[in-house]
C-alpha cells in the first residue's frame, strides 16, 4: 500500500518522491559528468582531495536527493577508479544504492580489445560488450583454452571489468583451471596477473593474485584459498538459493589438487565432500562430478554421491556406466557387469530418437575407453 493510501504525512510522501525521482530524470541532465574513458584513463584529482569512494557509495542512498545526486555525479567523474566499489554495491541491501551503482556501471564503456592483443584474441573479443551472458561465458571459456596462455591478459581484463560478478569469477577460475593438477602458473602469466590486477579488490582478482604470488608454495596457497572458499560460501549464503555456485565448486577443485600434491588426503576428502554438498541433482553436473571423483579415486565419496542421488543415477544410463566404472576400478567385477547391464537396459530418449541417443552414449563411453 502506498504512503498516500495509508494517509501518511506529506513529509513522508515527499521523501519517497525524492528517493525515486532520479529514475525519471531524462538522461539529458547527465552532461559531461557521465562520460567515461577506457580502463586506464583516470580523471585528474581536483585540489583539496576526494571524499573516500566508500563514503560516496553510501551517500547514493542518502535521504536527501541533492546529496544522492552529488555522490552519483562524483562517482561518475571518478570513472574506473570507482569500478570495484560500484561492482560490490550493485548487490547492496539498500535498493537505491544498488540501482544507482548498476546505472553508473552501465555508463562505463570498457575497451575490451587492446592493440597488442593477438589476432585470435581480438576475434574472441569482437563485440564482447554487446553479447548476452551465455555468449560471454562461451567466449571466456574459449579464451582460457588458447594455447600458450595467449588469452591470459584478456581474461584478467574480464576479471577486472566484467560487470557480472559470476563472469568475473569465471574468467579467474578458467585461467587457473588450465593448469592441471594444481601446477603453478608460468612466469609470464604471473607477471601479467600482477600488472593487470594489482589494484583490484574483486574476488576473482584476489584469487589470481594469490595464485600468481604463491603458486609454487602450495602450503601458503591452500591457506589463502581456504579463506577464499569460506568467503565465497558466506557470500552465496547471503545471496540465497538462486546464487551461482560454479565459482565455489572451482575453488574447491583447485584446493583438492593442491592438498593432494601436499599429500594431505584427509583435508582433500573434506573439500571433496563440500563439493558434493553443492550438487543439486542436475544430470550433466553429476556426470562431471562423478568422473572427477573417479579420477581422484575417492571411492567413499562415490558411495555418498550414489546414496544421495540414487534416483537420478538409476534412471540415467551414463551415470550408471560411471558407477560401473567406479566398481570395476575397485575390483568389483561382478557388480560392475550387473550395473552395466542395468544401464544397457534403459531406453534412451523419445521413441523416435532413442537410436541416436544410444549412439551419443556409445561415443561418450568410447571417450572414457569403456
Amino acid at each position: 500500500m502506498s504512503p498516500l493510501a495509508q494517509g501518511a504525512p506529506l513529509a513522508t510522501i515527499a521523501f519517497h518522491a525524492r528517493r525515486c525521482f532520479w529514475l525519471l530524470l531524462p538522461l539529458a541532465l547527465w552532461t559531461g559528468s557521465a562520460a567515461l574513458g577506457g580502463p586506464g584513463e583516470r580523471p585528474a584529482t581536483p585540489p583539496g582531495g576526494e571524499e573516500p569512494i566508500a563514503q560516496l557509495i553510501e551517500q547514493l542512498g542518502h535521504p536527501e536527493y541533492y546529496t544522492r545526486q552529488q555522490a552519483q555525479k562524483e562517482l561518475s567523474r571518478l570513472g574506473f577508479e570507482a569500478f570495484d566499489a560500484l561492482s560490490a554495491a550493485a548487490t547492496h541491501d539498500d535498493l537505491e544504492i544498488a540501482a544507482r551503482a548498476r546505472y553508473l556501471l552501465r555508463l562505463m564503456q570498457v575497451e575490451w580489445t587492446h592493440d597488442d592483443d593477438p589476432p585470435h584474441v581480438k576475434t574472441l573479443l569482437e563485440n564482447y560488450g554487446w553479447l548476452q551472458p551465455e555468449d560471454r561465458r562461451e567466449r571466456i571459456e574459449q579464451m582460457a583454452r588458447l594455447s600458450d596462455a595467449a588469452g591470459a591478459a584478456a581474461l584478467c581484463r574480464m576479471v577486472r571489468f566484467e560487470q557480472s560478478s559470476d563472469l568475473s569469477k569465471l574468467a579467474a577460475t578458467e585461467l587457473i583451471a588450465e593448469y592441471a593438477s594444481g601446477k603453478s602458473p608460468a612466469a609470464d602469466v604471473s607477471r601479467t596477473i600482477r600488472e593487470a590486477l594489482r589494484e583490484s579488490r574483486r574476488p576473482g582478482a584476489q584469487w589470481l593474485l594469490a595464485w600468481a604470488e604463491h603458486g609454487r608454495d602450495h602450503e601458503t596457497l591452500t591457506e589463502h584459498f581456504a579463506r577464499f572458499i569460506d568467503e565465497e560460501q558466506a557470500w552465496l549464503e547471503r545471496q540465497g538459493a538462486s546464487a551461482n555456485t560454479d565459482a565455489l565448486a572451482a575453488l574447491l577443485r583447485f584446493q583438492v589438487a593442491w592438498l593432494e600434491r601436499l599429500d594431505r588426503r584427509a583435508p582433500a576428502i573434506d573439500a571433496m565432500r563440500r563439493l558434493i554438498a553443492l550438487e543439486d541433482g542436475e544430470v550433466e553436473d553429476l556426470k562431471k562430478l562423478f568422473a572427477w571423483l573417479i579420477a581422484h579415486r575417492a571411492w567413499p565419496l562415490v558411495d555418498e554421491l550414489v546414496a544421495r542421488f540414487e534416483a537420478q543415477i538409476t534412471t540415467t544410463p551414463m551415470l550408471l556406466y560411471l558407477l560401473a566404472e567406479a566398481q570395476a576400478e575397485q575390483g568389483e567385477t561382478d557388480a560392475a557387469e550387473q550395473t552395466a547391464e542395468q544401464a544397457l537396459a534403459l531406453r534412451q530418449g523419445a521413441s523416435r530418437g532413442w537410436l541416436n541417443e544410444r549412439r551419443l552414449l556409445a561415443l561418450e563411453l568410447w571417450r572414457r575407453r569403456r
